[in-house]
């Protein structure tokens, strides 16, 4: 069974500020209403004290302004004619009929009498005598209805305050679990979606900096990065697989092209007519296949060649000679910058001239007839890149921004895997391949960590 979690943060906060509250009304109330008992209290003892010291007459007028100035009543009874001589209320004979008895027989017994019944009301009494009148019983009256309302007094204040406080406590109890509730059902959809896969809309960030809005924005920059890690994971994949199938290719057009090398090889010893150079195009043409053959098998053997230092320049030469006939056939013009640096790079070999070689046949492409490739070494304080830059149309704007993945090409007759091939080159020597599109000129560099000097 679900326990939502506002129910559980709602019972117990309610019910310790219940508890709180109430027990702090009802023990003001107790202590206001004992308070107001004991002055009640000290205040007839007070009267009584001055009726017993009292040597005047009480007289009705005397009684009368005793009653206003004390808030009591008071009778005067004589026990020996067995009634009342004065009042303060103003009593008639008859007005004590009901009361006679009672009065006669609390002061013959000497029993106490705690209530009288009067016309005016229900009241408590107390019997004194006065020392002006010691033959007679004055009785002080106190009204139970003044009582009450001075007890009323002493309770209301403390159940408003309580009662007041309630009523702004609970809706805002109410409004703050039901906020938290919310934002944790949110965060808990967010996991949720993220543990299926799902992309998720983060939600709006609360004003208050808190931890429940920290643990959103820590659950977004997860979901932000766990994407990334999702894409990497799958272009490595990619590239794995580029690599596979590279590699299974390659292995079989080696096979093919060491025979077709061999058999040229042969012809060109037992030919005796003059050679027209047909046959060099056709050898070197072979022996670019083979380096960019070796280049593929190397990505995908499951251990790395070894790493040896590499003079960058002399790389792209090799490059360029493997690549002439390609470059003669286009009509394409090489403009070549050798590195006056000399720098040198880290790596396997024919990865590398396979990665520059796909690059420089790539220029070739998208230059076309009668175009211009530019080659070049660039340095910075810890890699080498290989600059290859063509005066082509550039890519289209709708592959550009995927130009190294696998199968993506606007060749025709492209497969798409020459930049990705030179990607995973980079990546295997801790290296990455940039391109940008410079005015007319349409800019690849591959960036290869240098040797360090000895």
């Amino acid at each position: 069974m679900r326990h939502p979690i506002q129910r559980q943060l709602l019972i117990p906060l309610l019910t310790a500020q219940l508890t709180v509250v109430i027990g702090i009304a009802f023990g003001a109330v107790w202590g206001n209403i004992a308070r107001t008992t004991a002055e009640l209290d000290a205040r007839r003892n007070e009267v009584v004290a001055v009726l017993q010291n009292a040597r005047f007459p009480l007289s009705g007028t005397v009684l009368e302004q005793m009653s206003r100035l004390s808030g009591h009543h008071f009778i005067v009874w004589n026990p020996g004619r067995d009634t009342f001589s004065e009042s303060s209320l103003g009593l008639s004979p008859k007005d004590l009929d009901q009361a006679e008895p009672q009065l006669r027989d609390a002061l013959r017994t000497g029993s106490p009498l705690q209530t009288l019944m009067l016309p005016q009301g229900e009241f408590f009494v107390v019997a004194t005598q006065s020392a002006g009148q010691p033959s007679d019983v004055v009785l002080v009256l106190t009204s139970q209805a003044s009582v009450a309302a001075a007890r009323w007094d002493a309770i209301w204040p403390p159940l408003a305050i309580g009662g007041g406080t309630l009523l702004l406590l609970i809706p805002w109890l109410l409004a703050v679990t039901r906020g938290w509730s919310r934002r944790i059902g949110a965060i808990q959809r967010e996991v949720a979606e993220i543990a299926r896969g799902n992309p998720v809309s983060p939600e709006p960030l609360s004003p208050r900096h808190d931890e429940l809005s920290a643990l959103m924005a820590d659950i977004a920059t997860m979901d932000a990065r766990l994407r990334e890690l999702q894409q990497e994971n799958l272009q490595l994949e990619r590239e794995r697989l580029v690599a596979q199938l590279a590699a299974g290719f390659a292995h079989q057009f080696r096979n093919a092209a060491a025979g077709v090398s061999l058999a040229l090889q042969l012809h060109v010893s037992r030919c005796q007519s003059p050679r027209d150079g047909s046959l060099d195009v056709a050898l070197k043409q072979l022996a670019l296949l083979e380096a960019e053959v070796r280049g593929i098998l190397s990505l995908g053997r499951k251990t790395q060649s070894p790493h040896e230092p590499l003079l960058a320049d002399s790389l792209l030469d090799d490059a360029v000679d493997l690549i002439s006939p390609s470059l003669k056939h286009h009509g394409i013009r090489v403009d070549r910058e050798p590195d006056a640096t000399r720098s040198r790079v880290m790596g396997a070999r024919d990865s590398l001239l396979a990665a520059v070689l796909n690059l420089i046949l790539n220029a070739i492409d998208a230059a076309g007839p009668q175009g211009t490739v530019q080659l070049d070494i660039a340095t910075n304080e810890t890699s080498a890149a290989f600059v290859v830059r063509d005066n082509g149309r550039g890519p289209p704007p709708e592959i550009a921004s995927r130009l190294a993945e696998p199968f993506v090409t606007s060749k025709p007759d492209g497969v798409g895997l020459g930049l990705a091939i030179v990607t995973e080159v980079a990546r295997a020597h801790g290296g990455h391949l940039d391109w940008r599109r410079d005015g007319d000129w349409t800019t690849m560099e591959l960036w290869i960590p240098r040797a360090q000097s000895n």
